[in-house]
């Protein structure tokens, strides 16, 4: 998961109730009666009274101690807030050379079965980029960087310009966790199911413990990762 949103360490929990109370057209979370604020002091408030419900739950379930990394969803509302309503062209940027070199663009030269796996996963994904988001991707072998048309490029950029703050910090969560725009952009659409993603991401390293079996530390790198997907996934079900 990206590096934002809630973070720090843990912190006694002196508080006892969580509620969810209006604020103008937004939604607000108060602990014990007062509204609290993102890392950086603004009002942790949200357009949607679900998503809102959703924080406060997370907020309501620590124990003892708050632990910021159990709390995936406050994390992209405050990175929503803080980091990407104040400088949203940064963001689009970094999804912009993100896709420079998407990973499914890059290809196996062998084994047959590997690029087999790859053209299943990632095939379907390159055509529905280029029929959905007008991004027609150049595909190669190997790991030399390919350059890809400006116009691939600038079709991501305009597609994600149109995110509100939520999905944007969703959306580039999800593209750093799974080393492809394309991906993020197919799961956000509902294009492909969460798990599909996470599968499609993970193609060559599944092909390799397979071949020639895995480890625990690569395991846990992978289960990691699906963790990350799953919880910053959850929140595009409450974007309405």
């Amino acid at each position: 998961m990206a590096d934002f949103g809630v973070s720090g360490a843990k912190a006694r929990r002196l508080f006892t109730s969580v509620a969810v109370v209006e604020s103008g057209e937004l939604w607000a979370i108060e602990l014990d009666g007062r509204k609290i604020n993102t890392p950086s002091a603004n009002l942790l408030a949200v357009p949607f009274r679900r998503l809102a419900d959703a924080v406060a739950a997370e907020w309501d379930a620590q124990g003892d101690e708050i632990d910021p990394h159990s709390m995936p969803l406050c994390g992209l509302v405050n990175a929503s807030i803080d980091r990407v309503g104040l400088d949203r062209a940064t963001f689009i940027d970094q999804l912009a050379r993100y896709a420079a070199s998407d990973q499914i663009c890059y290809w196996a030269d062998d084994p047959p079965e590997l690029v087999a796996r790859q053209h299943r996963a990632w095939q379907p994904l390159l055509d529905w980029a280029a029929s959905a988001i007008d991004a027609q991707f150049v595909v190669t072998s190997g790991v030399v960087h390919v350059t890809q048309p400006p116009e691939a490029i600038q079709a991501i950029s305009r597609y994600v310009e149109e995110l509100d703050d939520l999905k944007l910090a969703a959306v580039t969560d999800l593209a750093t966790s799974l080393s492809s725009v394309v991906i993020a952009l197919a799961v956000l659409s509902g294009e492909i199911s969460p798990d599909a993603a996470y599968n499609a991401a993970m193609v060559d390293e599944q092909f390799q413990a397979e071949k020639w079996g895995g480890d625990s530390e690569a395991r846990a790198r992978q289960q990691g990762i699906l963790a990350d997907v799953m919880a910053t996934t959850s929140i595009f079900a409450l974007l309405e």
